[in-house]
């Protein structure tokens, strides 16, 4: 699964690239991420708090940096971990790249080879997924890299969910590109699909 994401902070790409040297204060700013040794050699121990629905995990593992470039002002990190309750894993290559921005500077991460991996047979907790891809996503142009594109990686998703005990799916390709007027109804359709859950248990409990 690939994952991208980029923001923009007003400082200079030289102060940026300083800050994130600076492996506890970065720590701080990560939602959820706990440091809890250095190891040495740029190695790290810590804890990662993910909740997914009803889902609360605690992932312990270790973080690699396998790259600091200060010319091109880019890190490169491995990171592994284990749900301390035996319940998933995760695994994680991470590159982040700071660039010049008209603001100061923008802070482009992608992480091209992420895996997260719940048992939801031991969680013993019904959950649900909607899934919604679009039918003219970036295709991989190296035939060998297909299983990385988004629309095979959507079905394998769905078909995998839909045969992992407690777990539910639906999926949705949406036709027309990628304007809101073609994913707007989808949120919606997710929206709906989510609530039916939700509705049945609050008549439950009433």
């Amino acid at each position: 699964m690939k994952l991208q994401h980029q923001t923009e902070v007003g400082a200079k790409p030289e102060d940026v690239w300083a800050f994130l040297q600076d492996t506890p204060a970065v720590v701080q700013c990560m939602p959820g991420a706990e440091l809890v040794d250095e190891l040495g050699d740029d190695r790290y121990e810590g804890v990662l708090h993910v909740a997914i629905g009803p889902l609360k995990m605690n992932y312990a593992g270790k973080a690699s940096v396998v790259e600091r470039n200060a010319e091109e002002h880019r890190i490169v990190l491995d990171a592994s971990g284990r749900d301390e309750r035996g319940s998933g894993s995760v695994q994680a290559h991470v590159k982040l790249q700071v660039a010049p921005a008209d603001s100061g500077s923008r802070i482009d991460v992608v992480s091209d080879d992420s895996r997260l991996y719940v048992r939801f047979a031991a969680t013993g907790l019904k959950s649900h997924m909607f899934i919604a891809v679009g039918d003219d996503e970036y295709q991989n142009p190296n035939f060998a890299d297909y299983i990385h594109d988004l629309d095979f990686e959507s079905h394998v998703l769905h078909k995998w969910a839909e045969h992992t005990p407690n777990l539910s799916s639906e999926l949705r390709v949406l036709n027309g590109g990628h304007d809101w007027n073609v994913w707007g109804p989808a949120f919606q359709e997710g929206a709906k699909y989510a609530f039916q859950y939700v509705a049945r248990k609050v008549g439950k409990r009433a």
